[in-house]
């Protein structure tokens, strides 16, 4: 809940570039492959990734790590209802790796409405959960004694250290090929840097904003972002502003109005910002290009902040207490085995107590 519903608030509240094919930089069903190229990228990465990331074919694979231990199961010889459950798990996984296939319609109703997630292989969240579910219930069943407990936790663990050496050393080799690092220097002036890429490639790799997928629909485009600057422009001419500054998230800035006028600020606009001029409170609400807007009347301070939503902090609650309930649901065997030891244990319950 801690990223589904405020995803769902902000989707709710305004309508963004995913939304508009015209505006997409790739397309679904161009990041759907053959049955090869899937099972290869479900494992690991193809050996020709590297070479085809200017064409967005990058896969984040499931991993050898969940894969190995789902085929356990062949080993597990008892049938309890836990196993049908794990195995269930499995399947399900295994369906939500399919629509990475170029046979997979998603032109077609109801799936043509998912195509705003782009990549087909953000699916691979729900089958790595549910592939992790099934390992750990399969080794469970398998690891029964304590020698092959410890012998199973060894492997495991130097496993996960091999696999993390190689997944760092990817994503280093990764942020080099997609130009994340600069190559120009430090010293050099930012729009200086900028100027020796297009316009849009330099809002895409500085900016890390990938695609642009969640921008507003009213923002013009990239190159607007660039093109404005980071001002404040005000309606009337006459409003003067002064003392603009961005610290730690929060935009301040000094006005001195004649006439009630509206400040359209260099911050791309999203539900959940908050300002106020010398205290007070003041609406918030989106400018005709995308940005935040707020009216002002008066002489002032002014301060400009995303204090996000009460969905977003809900939602956050609600994230912490499920973990709480599902870590005590995890555990309610073993504390229950240890309080029966525990009353066991105590005189009253002995035959020589009496």
């Amino acid at each position: 809940s801690y990223y589904l519903f405020p995803m769902l608030e902000q989707m709710a509240s305004d309508t963004f570039y995913f939304e508009d094919k015209s505006r997409r930089i790739v397309g679904i069903t161009d990041m759907t492959f053959n049955f090869s190229y899937v099972l290869r990228s479900v494992i690991s990465y193809p050996k020709d990734i590297y070479a085809n990331l200017h064409t967005w074919h990058f896969f984040p694979p499931i991993g050898i790590l969940l894969i190995m231990p789902v085929l356990l199961r062949f080993f597990v010889r008892n049938k309890s209802g836990q196993l049908k459950y794990a195995d269930i798990g499995v399947i399900i996984g295994l369906i939500y790796i399919t629509p990475n296939l170029n046979v997979f319609p998603w032109d077609v109703f109801p799936f043509r409405l998912l195509d705003f997630i782009q990549f087909p292989w953000r699916l691979f969240g729900f089958s790595s959960l549910f592939f992790a579910i099934a390992s750990g219930y399969y080794l469970s069943q398998i690891l029964r004694t304590t020698r092959k407990q410890l012998i199973g936790s060894i492997v495991v663990f130097v496993t996960f250290v091999f696999i993390y050496t190689i997944i760092d050393n990817d994503a280093y080799s990764y942020s080099e090929r997609r130009g994340y690092k600069y190559t120009i220097g430090k010293d050099t002036p930012l729009r200086e840097q900028l100027q020796q890429y297009s316009k849009k490639d330099s809002l895409l790799v500085y900016w890390r904003v990938a695609g642009g997928e969640y921008f507003p629909t009213k923002l013009p485009g990239f190159d607007y972002i660039w093109s404005r600057g980071d001002t404040v422009k005000s309606k009337n001419a006459a409003t003067s502003i002064s003392g603009f500054s961005k610290n730690k998230g929060i935009t301040s800035l000094d006005v001195d109005v004649y006439i009630p006028d509206s400040l359209e600020l260099p911050l791309v606009y999203y539900k959940g910002y908050a300002a106020e001029m010398d205290g007070k409170r003041l609406p918030v609400s989106e400018s005709s290009k995308g940005l935040v807007q707020i009216p002002v009347d008066k002489q002032g301070h002014v301060k400009v902040w995303y204090n996000g939503t009460i969905i977003q902090r809900i939602s956050y609650c609600v994230s912490i207490i499920s973990i709480i309930i599902l870590c005590l649901y995890i555990f309610r065997d073993f504390f229950r085995k240890k309080c029966k030891r525990c009353i066991k244990s105590l005189p009253l319950f002995h035959s020589d107590a009496v």
